[in-house]
């Protein structure tokens, strides 16, 4: 899955920090709304469903090193 899109489309939206667009599940290739917001050290990238109904957060951080598996 090295390369692939995950998160797409993201404008800002409203607030400071704050952008809206789609995140997309690389197991199933469906798009949900996404929103990045800033949080410390990382951003949150929020994922929901059904218009809100089902939401999951995921704390996003700087990678530090290259990942074996990605590398030409």
């Amino acid at each position: 899955k090295c390369g692939q899109v995950v998160i797409e489309g993201m404008k800002p939206a409203g607030a400071a920090g704050l952008h809206r667009g789609w995140a997309i599940d690389p197991t199933s290739n469906k798009r949900y709304a996404a929103r990045l917001e800033r949080d410390a050290d990382a951003l949150k990238l929020i994922v929901s469903a059904l218009g809100g109904l089902f939401t999951e957060t995921l704390r996003l951080r700087p990678l530090t090193g290259a990942i074996d598996a990605c590398k030409p």
